[in-house]
């Protein structure tokens, strides 16, 4: 998957709120493709960098896909696997 690292300041926005944006800006339960792109490098995907992050994602995950009735696809796993 093609990924980006996220730098943020945590006094101007909360990790929750970067969960709430990337859950809203794409299609998280599409499978392997988004749009018009298929294919593996085109997943969704959500990478932790700590335990908190971990628990904070797939509780929103959980949250979000009982929300859309379907499976969220988007793959979860830690960064440590991609470095």
């Amino acid at each position: 998957t093609e990924g980006v690292r996220v730098v943020y300041d945590p006094d101007k926005i909360s990790f929750v709120d970067i969960l709430r944006w990337f859950w809203e800006a794409h299609d998280p339960t599409s499978g392997m493709g988004q749009g018009n792109d298929r294919g593996t490098q085109y997943r969704s995907g959500f990478y932790y960098f700590d335990d908190e992050q971990k628990q904070l994602i797939e509780a929103s995950k959980a949250k979000y896909e009982q929300q859309l009735g379907r499976p969220i696809t988007t793959e979860v796993a830690a960064a440590s696997d991609y470095e």
